[in-house]
């Protein structure tokens, strides 16, 4: 039996990165991931200096926490409340036309 056309997802033509709500946040939080670490290894041991108010640890806290972290986060649940609720997940760019 066919699902009624409100609990089908609809056709998607564009980039697939953008095809579900999930997927930019899991790849731009493992790019952010790895970005970080390229630049907290050396301000770490002292090899580039920033002028900040923190130290060099308390910057990666920051930025794991309010960086990776809620991207990660933001991710998951994209993915699961669809599967909890029994919604359709977010799919593609939001529309701007009137049909």
């Amino acid at each position: 039996m066919r699902k009624p056309a409100s609990q089908r997802p609809a056709v998607y033509d564009g980039p697939a990165i953008f095809s579900y709500g999930f997927r930019p946040f899991f790849f731009f939080g493992s790019v952010y991931a790895a970005v970080s670490v390229l630049i907290w290894v050396p301000v770490f041991s002292g090899h580039i200096t920033f002028e900040t108010a923190f130290i060099p640890r308390d910057w990666h806290i920051h930025e794991m926490l309010f960086g990776y972290v809620a991207a990660v986060i933001a991710g998951f649940l994209m993915t699961a409340v669809p599967n909890w609720t029994g919604r359709l997940p977010l799919r593609g760019t939001r529309s701007w036309c009137c049909s």
